[in-house]
């Protein structure tokens, strides 16, 4: 700072412009701006932490997002949460009551956990250069501040003169592949300015297509990506280039030309499809009584591994699905539907099927029999039964004693 004296306010404060800009690297020169765990702050009173702006630097037009965050356990709201920033147009801003006051809006959280308040900031060229700023908020007769103690630095306003083009790299995977595959293009973005791309895209065989995002960040570059699913139309080879601008500079990768790739080839014909069968077509029981289970069973087998796409039985005209429960397409498969409802009387029955090409029966022509469902007995009949098997029982055991009576009356005479 020795370098500074003698100097009048503005022009001391032209040189710390001058060296923010030369020298700024991202990120907060406070050794510690207040980030603590939430859970740690139950023992506190409300506080402001966590201060921020992003991006920490950027050119004239764009805008700049300030954070905080408000924590009290009380859950008691600030009467308000004010965004400090040096006012750049005057050289006295270092005086606190020269400080612009913006408020800044609740965009998420909660008190007791942690409220976030945000305030984006749109700069003009009267702004370019490094700018300071802190945050105040009220709580009943309470001051917060943070830092408490000093400010935080940032952002820094680029102009538009002597901009730097972006530098943008790329590339294609995989190179070969066939119809129906996903081709990925990677794209990375890096500014020494960290300006913001306003579009990455990617030009396949001349044609552009618009890349997103997809990780990243201004110090190491930005990474967009865009996916590309071909279909038989496609196939054949290619050629692509990207193509991006920082507002200011287009840049394409590569400078001239293009890259050739991918190349897409033709899927092999399919094979022919080999039908799937049906067999062992069954129910039982076969006869049975109204209100009892009817189990309907057959086997499916399809010599290409395909499953059914549909299995069906179809019991007087009624179409039925059934459910798999052993085996698989190849060797066998077994399928069952249970049916409770048959009504009284001769049922007719056969079995469907589809691979999703072709189609099964069984039998293959005509229908099956069965089951035959009669109404259960009555209580009375079951009596009746049991009386007349009772006296059918006596009659042959009194028949048999007056037959052996009858023998041995005869021997005695």
């Amino acid at each position: 700072m020795s370098s500074c004296q003698g100097l009048g306010a503005f022009s001391c404060f032209f040189v710390l412009s001058m060296f923010f800009l030369s020298n700024y690297s991202p990120g907060p020169l406070l050794p510690d701006q207040g980030t603590i765990a939430l859970a740690e702050n139950e023992n506190f009173g409300p506080r402001l932490m966590s201060g921020s702006v992003s991006p920490e630097r950027g050119r004239v037009g764009s805008s700049f997002t300030f954070q905080v965050v408000y924590i009290n356990p009380e859950n008691v709201p600030p009467v308000y949460v004010y965004l400090k920033l040096d006012n750049f147009i005057f050289p006295e801003n270092l005086l606190e009551e020269n400080y612009i006051t913006f408020s800044m809006d609740f965009t998420g959280g909660d008190y007791t956990t942690g409220a976030i308040y945000s305030f984006t900031w749109k700069v003009f060229e009267e702004y370019i250069g490094p700018h300071i700023y802190y945050f105040e908020a009220r709580v009943g007769d309470m001051t917060l501040r943070f830092p408490e103690n000093d400010v935080c630095y940032g952002p820094v306003v680029l102009g538009l003169e002597n901009n730097q083009p972006p530098v943008l790299s790329g590339s294609v995977s995989p190179q070969e592949g066939t119809a129906g595959d996903v081709f990925g293009y990677t794209a990375i973005y890096w500014d020494n300015e960290w300006d913001p791309p306003q579009y990455v895209s990617v030009y396949i065989d001349g044609v552009p297509h618009p890349m997103a995002q997809t990780g990243g960040d201004y110090e190491n570059g930005l990474i967009y990506t865009y996916s590309w699913r071909t279909t038989i139309a496609d196939a054949g080879h290619h050629t692509y280039y990207f193509r991006t601008s920082d507002g200011v500079d287009n840049v394409s990768f590569p400078e001239n030309g293009f890259f050739e790739g991918p190349f897409v080839a033709e899927p092999p014909p399919a094979a022919p499809n080999r039908p799937p069968s049906l067999s062992q077509g069954t129910v039982y029981p076969e006869v049975g009584y109204a209100g009892e289970k009817f189990t309907f069973e057959v086997t499916y087998m399809d010599p290409d591994g395909d499953p059914p796409s549909r299995i069906e039985v179809t019991i007087d005209n009624a179409r039925y699905g059934l459910e798999k429960i052993a085996g698989d397409p190849e060797n066998g498969a077994r399928y069952r539907y249970v049916s409770e409802n048959l009504t009284r009387g001769t049922h007719l029955h056969y079995f469907e099927a589809s691979d999703g090409r072709e189609n099964a029966r069984f039998p293959q022509v005509g229908v099956l029999t069965g089951p035959v469902v009669t109404e259960p007995r009555s209580v009375f009949s079951y009596v009746t039964l049991v009386i007349v098997s009772g006296l059918i029982v006596l009659f042959v055991l009194l028949s048999a004693a007056f037959y052996v009576l009858r023998r041995k009356h005869k021997s005695e005479s």
